[in-house]
């Protein structure tokens, strides 16, 4: 779009113009307690959490030398959590946990601005929004050895949460006439959740097991979506079926983990951005259901004494059961024409459909201290990142890294490390995905 007004563009997706300088400035506080204690059959555990952190960045978004679109804003946050648990350790043929969590969160733009070419726009637009979350749950699980080496499993955990929203667009060119809003949205989402399993210990290292849970992710709402009448997005459910081995043989010399597993995606949500007609939207929906299923696997070996040397694989078919209405952009020929797309049967988003790595460390303990090296590596085998109608492919990649430390005997210690040649290549015009 900014070529047609005369601005420059790069057509190697690694690289972008821009007519505003790129800053990110964000700063962060943590805090965590853990309190145990302990009774005769029974321990008791307090966990509380606190965070807190502010963002600031600018952004030229239209990716030229024009200056069409930019973007300055400011996100604050902050989160509190408390969680207790109490927990069996009797060592009987009945262990079990109960607890409960509760979770409140406070997040804001204040602002969000965007600046916008006079060619575009006749005003400048100034975002202001305040999202609420407080979530309670409670949950219980129990094993009991049936027989000897056979457990069963059975856990459920209740949740509750509830989100708000509030919201206003402005115009600070015309004394922050109101263009979008106010909105003020909330909901509550409620979801019980469950975990069933059983696993059997073949031989001393050889445990077989077999798994189904249920998950769910809580409803949201688009903070940046103005649309009359928009509720946000429904709860996504993951119910995730699966069986493997876990081993260890050669005098634990060698440990070889393998499981196959089968995802039922029920509401997957979805956020991206639609750049048709000039403008940019953000758009959060529900990409209906997926399924998933694949095979996992990962190998550990010490053939001596301070060496290691693993690696481990995921091979993966994903695929949108149904998606029939997807909205996007066609970028054929440098339009931006808004389209609505079928991604039924079409792969996810972000997911390879192969990925492994191989690792090898070695460590030398000395009379000066310890020697430790390492290196690995990581491929990803290609995906899209962004709805395949709006371009954005990136191309199957390899990471390769490197380390080397020395540690004295007072534990100081002189670390190196090292990247590889790597190099990824996005935003590759695709009009659907194969």
């Amino acid at each position: 779009m900014g070529a047609a007004f005369g601005g420059q563009y790069s057509t190697d997706p690694r690289y972008r113009y821009t007519d505003t300088e790129t800053t990110l400035n964000s700063r962060g506080y943590t805090g965590s307690a853990r309190v145990r204690y302990s009774l005769d059959t029974v321990d008791l555990l307090s966990v509380t959490a606190y965070k807190k952190g502010t963002f600031r960045s600018t952004l030229d978004t239209d990716a030229t030398s024009a200056p069409l679109q930019s973007i300055a804003y400011a996100s604050k946050s902050r989160s509190f959590s408390q969680e207790v648990q109490a927990l069996s350790t009797s060592g009987s043929r009945f262990q079990w946990i109960v607890g409960g969590f509760y979770f409140r969160a406070r997040e804001a733009y204040d602002p969000f601005n965007i600046f916008l070419s006079r060619a575009l726009s006749p005003t400048d637009l100034t975002y202001f929004s305040f999202q609420r979350t407080e979530a309670e749950s409670a949950f219980g699980q129990g094993t009991y050895e049936v027989f000897p080496g056979t457990k069963i499993t059975a856990g459920l955990r209740y949740n509750t949460e509830r989100k708000s929203l509030d919201a206003t667009l402005v115009s600070p060119t015309f004394g922050n006439f109101v263009v979008g809003g106010p909105i003020a949205l909330s909901k509550r989402f409620n979801k019980l959740t469950w975990r069933f399993s059983i696993d059997h210990k073949l031989a001393r290292d050889v445990l077989v097991y077999a798994s189904y849970n249920r998950g769910f992710k809580s409803g949201a709402f688009n903070p940046l979506d103005f649309t009359p009448g928009v509720q946000g997005v429904e709860p996504e459910v993951l119910d995730a079926y699966e069986v493997g081995v876990k081993s260890q043989f050669a005098d634990r010399k060698v440990q070889l983990n393998l499981a196959g597993y089968y995802y039922d995606y029920k509401n997957i949500q979805l956020q991206r951005v639609n750049t048709g007609g000039g403008t940019s939207q953000a758009v959060l929906e529900n990409a209906a259901s997926a399924t998933l299923y694949g095979i996992d696997g990962d190998v550990v070996v010490i053939p001596v004494r301070g060496l290691q040397i693993s690696g481990g694989f995921n091979l993966e078919h994903t695929r949108y059961d149904s998606y029939a209405a997807a909205s996007g952009v066609d970028v054929g020929a440098g339009s931006q024409v808004p389209v609505v797309l079928d991604f039924t049967g079409k792969q996810l988003l972000v997911a390879p459909n192969l990925t492994f790595n191989v690792a090898a460390s070695y460590k030398l303990d000395t009379g000066l201290g310890s020697f430790s090296c390492s290196a690995n590596y990581s491929h990803s085998f290609s995906f899209f990142r962004i709805a395949p109608g709006n371009g954005q492919y990136t191309r199957g990649f390899g990471l390769l890294n490197g380390s080397i430390a020395f540690t004295d005997e007072r534990e100081r210690e002189i670390y190196g490390r090292a990247l590889g040649p790597q190099s990824y290549r996005r935003a590759e015009d695709r009009r659907v995905c194969e």
